[in-house]
């Protein structure tokens, strides 16, 4: 366990700024594609901490949440050293990663508290010991304990650009968009305390034994000298993480993605009809004025529509919850009073983000003459804003009670 060591003064003035590899990056080779400067290198040297804390005492669990999908379900890591190989691990999607540990740290608790529901995910390879002085996470042996992922960070591909255009600012464009297509993620494995900045990570519960740890740490090698180009929609970080975890290359992530911009979008288009259909009325104009029967029934189908996209996804959430737990309960993976508290916080999480998800859209096609811009925020942001605090405040009640 080494001490940590002076930083030296160009860095620590960089770190102070809120800058990751600033100094290092453009003059010493780190560990990242093309020689970038990364995080673990700072910690692996003992120049700055991690914000990965051992707790005191025996670490209280973390209350359950559901992934995205609301088919699993997953808590926050309270203690680095309990994660083993072959865990499941998701933490807030890392777009800016590196730029900033003070951005990394605040995008962190954002997913936390429910602020920030889009996950990166990586698998442990490594059991975990204990961590060093410097908060970095180390095996038994020593060794840092290490991940599989797919990732990139942006000075990486700023890097990787000027890499592979050799020089010629007339193929940068072409190197730009072949790596957006294709090589926005490597598959590699790293060291776990590159997510140092990040101590908010989350572990998808499921049940393994010895051998299945080892098969999945055995598939995650394979993975990385064997894999596929990376593509956002078809072979995501999601995808490699459950091809080696589970053995079925999936990302749920995407279709919830793709699924609520769809209920969105159906909800817009349902205040856009209101809103027309209205202004024809007054001005006397269009087909649907001069009949009342197919005004009326556009007017309900455009209110019924809205409504729906805005309640009936609470309800469905509710019901997948209920579901979810069923068939994690025979796994012994939670307590009675910790289902009992998540049926109850799903049951409130109904009420209020459904009930204002209608609130607002009724308020906003009230409004939406006169108060476009209002009434489009209205719709939008509302229900977001209020799952968001409603989780928030259940995180922060759960962290009082212990």
């Amino acid at each position: 366990q080494a001490p940590c060591l002076p930083i030296p003064h160009q860095r620590r003035m960089a770190v102070g700024l809120g800058l990751c590899g600033t100094w290092r990056q453009w003059r010493e080779a780190g560990s990242g594609a093309h020689g970038t400067w990364m995080p673990t290198d700072d910690f692996l040297r003992g120049w700055r901490r991690t914000f990965f804390r051992a707790p005191k005492g025996p670490a209280a669990p973390a209350p359950l949440r559901l992934y995205m999908d609301y088919a699993r379900l997953m808590r926050e890591v309270q203690d680095i050293s309990t994660l083993r190989r072959g865990d499941h691990c998701v933490i807030a999607v890392k777009v800016s990663r590196v730029l900033s540990p003070s951005f990394d740290r605040f995008t962190s608790f954002a997913s936390r508290y429910g602020f920030c529901v889009v996950y990166h995910h990586f698998v442990v390879l490594d059991d975990v010991a204990y961590l060093d002085e410097a908060g970095v996470p180390r095996t038994s042996s020593g060794g840092a304990a290490g991940i599989l992922e797919y990732t990139n960070t942006v000075p990486e591909a700023l890097n990787t650009f000027a890499v592979k255009s050799e020089g010629s600012t007339l193929r940068v464009p072409l190197v730009v968009a072949r790596f957006l297509l294709f090589d926005k993620g490597q598959c590699q494995s790293m060291a776990l305390a590159d997510y140092g900045d990040m101590p908010c990570i989350f572990l998808l519960l499921q049940r393994l034994d010895e051998g299945d740890r080892d098969k999945i740490v055995s598939r995650a090698h394979e993975m990385q000298h064997n894999h596929q180009r990376y593509h956002v929609f078809f072979n995501n970080c999601e995808h490699c993480v459950n091809s080696v975890c589970i053995g079925e290359s999936t990302s749920p992530e995407v279709g919830v993605v793709l699924r609520n911009m769809l209920l969105l979008g159906l909800r817009l288009l349902a205040l856009v009809g209101l809103v027309a259909g209205e202004s024809w009325r007054q001005e006397g104009r269009g087909a649907v004025c001069s009949r009342p029967r197919l005004r009326s029934i556009s007017t309900t189908l455009c209110r019924s529509i809205g409504l729906a996209t805005a309640y009936i996804p609470a309800i469905v959430r509710y019901k997948q919850a209920i579901a979810c737990l069923g068939a994690h309960r025979k796994l012994s993976l939670f307590e009675a009073w910790e289902e009992r508290a998540l049926i109850a916080t799903e049951r409130v999480r109904v009420l209020l983000v459904g009930g204002a998800g209608v609130a607002a859209f009724v308020v906003a096609s009230v409004i939406s003459r006169s108060l476009p811009g209002a009434a489009l925020a209205l719709c939008v942001g509302a229900p977001t804003a209020l799952d968001s605090t409603w989780t928030c405040a259940t995180v922060l009640w759960a962290q009082s009670a212990r």
